[in-house]
This record gives structure tokens, C-alpha cells and sequence, in this order.
């Protein structure tokens, strides 16, 4: 019997590198070179509430790394406590997604990893990062189940998302109805007429 182009059963030889593993040689061609094999973060990290394994470890080096280098360019402060202060990884995204910076809107799988804290953020905290108000974070922890919470945030959106699909909506309906943008400037004249009295 012959064996397939990958081996037995047509699967891969185990000497060949996870995609992962190529995306994030691709991401990391793009660091100046004395960087480009750098471990930065998760050698000194805990990465506490994690299952630690090698595409973990490649994420959040690369997201430091990244954001280190977005700093360095725009002469601010990049020590290791500037970086990590701000820094979040979903560590459930894939690499070449470079799944790093601010959330505005989150998915029921999202495990929202922070530099700062060096640990996931709780699902309560989660809530409060799409602007959910802190007492009903705090209501949730102790009324829902985990799972119930990350679906609630999962489905939810951010307030700043929201308006930015509302005002993109508006602008457009302004520009592609003429009339409707009359509409609108006579009630803002009305207004201003009535404030003004």
C-alpha cells in the first residue's frame, strides 16, 4: 500500500509548522530585525486563568511587540509598564487578525487577555469595557452565570460603536437626500430660534 502525499491517513507530516505558526513569522518580518525573534512578554508573564501554549505565548509577545514598536515610532513612552497599561489580546482570535488594542465590540468567545493585569478579564469586567455601568456588572456577578454574562457581552455593542454605525447612517441619508438635509437644517434653525428666546 502507498502512502498518501501527507502520510498515512492524508495527514500532515508532524514536522510542519502550524499556520499560526507562519502567520506570526509573517507578522514578525515586519519588526526591525534585532526584534523579530524577540520573547518579551510571556517569558515574565503569569498569564494567570490561561492554558499556556505556544500560540498563546506567540500572541501576546507579538502584540507587545507591536504595540512597543507603535509607541517607539510615535516618540512616547514604551517602557514595559507604558506598554502593558492599555494593552488587551483576545487570545481566542487568530494571530493574523493581530487581535490587539481597544474592544468595541466583543464576541461570545472572546477571552479578553489584559498586559496590565497580566490575566483574563472576568466577564463582569467585560461589561464595564462596553459601557455597561458598574453596578450592573456588579448586579450580574452575582445574579448570572458566567456563560450567561459572556453571551450578554457576545450580543451586546458598545456605546461608541453604536454611534458610529448611527452617525455613518445619518451622514449617508444627509448626503444621498437632498431634501432631508434641508429638513434637518430648518429644524436646527427652529431650535436655536426657540433656545434663544
Amino acid at each position: 500500500a502507498t502512502l498518501g502525499v501527507h502520510g498515512r491517513g492524508g495527514q500532515k507530516p508532524a514536522t510542519a509548522d502550524p499556520k499560526w505558526r507562519l502567520q506570526e513569522q509573517e507578522i514578525r518580518e515586519t519588526l526591525p530585525l534585532q526584534r523579530q525573534s524577540a520573547r518579551p512578554w510571556s517569558e515574565g508573564a503569569r498569564l494567570q486563568g490561561i492554558a499556556i501554549t505556544d500560540r498563546i505565548k506567540a500572541l501576546v509577545d507579538v502584540a507587545f511587540l507591536k504595540t512597543e514598536d507603535m509607541l517607539k515610532q510615535r516618540k512616547e513612552p514604551h517602557a514595559r509598564q507604558d506598554v502593558a497599561r492599555s494593552l488587551f489580546a483576545d487570545l481566542s482570535q487568530n494571530i493574523v487578525r493581530m487581535p490587539w488594542g481597544r474592544y468595541r465590540t466583543l464576541t461570545t468567545s472572546t477571552q479578553l487577555y489584559s498586559f496590565e493585569r497580566d490575566r483574563l478579564l472576568v466577564p463582569e469586567e467585560l461589561l464595564v469595557i462596553l459601557g455597561f455601568p458598574r453596578t450592573y456588572a456588579e448586579s450580574a456577578r452575582h445574579h448570572m452565570k458566567n456563560r450567561d454574562i459572556t453571551d450578554l457581552v457576545g450580543m451586546a455593542m458598545a456605546v461608541p460603536s453604536v454611534t458610529v454605525v448611527c452617525c455613518s447612517a445619518l451622514m449617508a441619508a444627509l448626503r444621498f437626500l437632498p431634501g432631508l438635509a434641508a429638513d434637518v437644517e430648518v429644524a436646527s434653525q427652529d431650535r436655536s430660534v426657540v433656545n434663544s428666546t
